[in-house]
């Protein structure tokens, strides 16, 4: 059989002969007239011109065959060499697809794998995929993966074999490019950290374990704010005022941290993550006692004092310090604190969708319609606001100190 396909940028003639695939011929593709005409005049040959005009050899040459062990190896180089990928990152697509794709590749060659390979069977990648376990400290765990892992993992992958086509590797990919899991495949797919979420007494108690003021400080910023750790990290002295506008004392969020924990001055991921959070006078009043307490702060981009001038494994260090203080078993970084700060709020339901929204920086807010037409109501339910604000962390009617 003789087939034709546009591969990378060019147009290629190939045979399928007893179970095999051979290269014929390669057109530009600013040549498709000819690779058209060449591919109507090959389908008029036997499997036996075939084999004699091209000098084909049925059985491949093993050396030049690519193994998924060499393109792999290749691939990780290349992504360790790319200057704009930050080292986590590097690092976050590297484990992913040692992890969870290429443990669960059934064929040696890249020339064997097929698109059932990948979709079909107990063996296949997609089965070991949506099978597979947590890794922790180069250890499979006892804890599936979740939805988000399984997703990225398959668009990691999806970027594996293009590089392949792109090195014109004998690989077929164009099925598995359009691959999706459907959405009832993942559902529950959550993992128990994932559903995992702090009581408001244990959130308390984490905050009163800490003596240090800046620790102390520092996790009820986080608790209250549900900041993400790199713009938690990013808040500096003059983002932190009394907003006689709006009435209340803010943080306004500006800038972050990268993979490295380098600072970066106004900088976040979107632009609806710049934003003014509300936060309570107790909040405040930590933060401006800490700032005070620190004679000389340490000063970024020549300009720019931090408030908390740590690097992101510290400030995720701390909070766990302070779980095991409070005699929490904490689960997974700071991004609990984001989801106890959002679940709260909006079970008291004192903000409409929208500002809820722009609070957390959520670009697209609770669905479409609300993100994109709904308008804020700065001013709706401002006592109310404040009041919730005030009890987010209590234990049993008393609020932290």
């Amino acid at each position: 059989m003789i087939k034709q396909a546009k591969n990378g940028k060019k147009y290629k003639i190939y045979a399928f002969i007893n179970g095999k695939k051979f290269t014929l011929e390669s057109f530009d593709l600013d040549q498709k007239r000819l690779a058209n005409a060449k591919t109507k005049n090959l389908e008029g040959y036997s499997e036996q011109q075939l084999l004699d005009e091209y000098n084909l050899n049925l059985k491949p040459i093993e050396s030049d065959r690519i193994t998924f062990d060499s393109a792999f190896k290749q691939y990780y180089k290349v992504i360790e060499a790319e200057p704009d990928l930050e080292s986590k990152t590097k690092d976050g697509y590297i484990s992913i697809l040692k992890a969870h794709i290429q443990p669960y590749i059934s064929k040696t060659y890249l020339d064997e794998y097929k698109a059932a390979d990948f979709k079909h069977g107990e063996n296949s990648t997609k089965n070991g995929l949506l099978t597979s376990y947590r890794m922790q400290n180069g250890e499979r765990t006892n804890e599936r993966i979740g939805k988000l892992t399984i997703q990225r993992a398959l668009q990691y992958f999806k970027k594996f074999l293009l590089y392949c086509k792109d090195q014109e590797w004998d690989i077929e990919i164009e099925e598995l490019l359009s691959f999706e899991f459907h959405p009832r495949q993942l559902e529950n797919r959550k993992t128990e950290q994932s559903n995992w979420l702090p009581k408001s007494n244990e959130v308390f108690n984490m905050i009163n374990s800490q003596k240090n003021p800046g620790k102390k400080a520092w996790v009820h910023m986080l608790a209250e704010t549900g900041l993400e750790l790199s713009a938690a990290l990013g808040v500096c002295y003059d983002d932190v005022y009394y907003d006689e506008e709006q009435g209340f004392h803010v943080i306004d969020v500006q800038h972050s941290l990268d993979g490295d924990s380098h600072f970066r001055p106004h900088y976040l991921k979107t632009d609806k993550r710049k934003r003014k959070v509300q936060i309570t006078i107790t909040l405040y009043n930590l933060l401006k006692a800490w700032m005070d307490i620190q004679l000389s702060p340490k000063t970024f981009a020549r300009q720019y004092r931090r408030v908390f001038p740590y690097r992101k494994e510290l400030g995720a260090s701390i909070v766990k310090q302070a779980a095991k203080k409070a005699g929490v078993e904490w689960q997974k970084g700071v991004s609990p604190f984001r989801k106890f700060s959002a679940s709260v709020m909006y079970a008291k339901r004192v903000l409409d969708d929208a500002s809820f929204a722009a609070r957390y920086g959520w670009e697209k807010g609770l669905n479409t319609f609300k993100g994109f037409y709904q308008k804020p109501l700065s001013d709706l339910n401002k006592n109310k606001r404040t009041a919730a604000l005030n009890n987010l962390i209590t234990n049993g009617g008393k609020h932290a100190d």
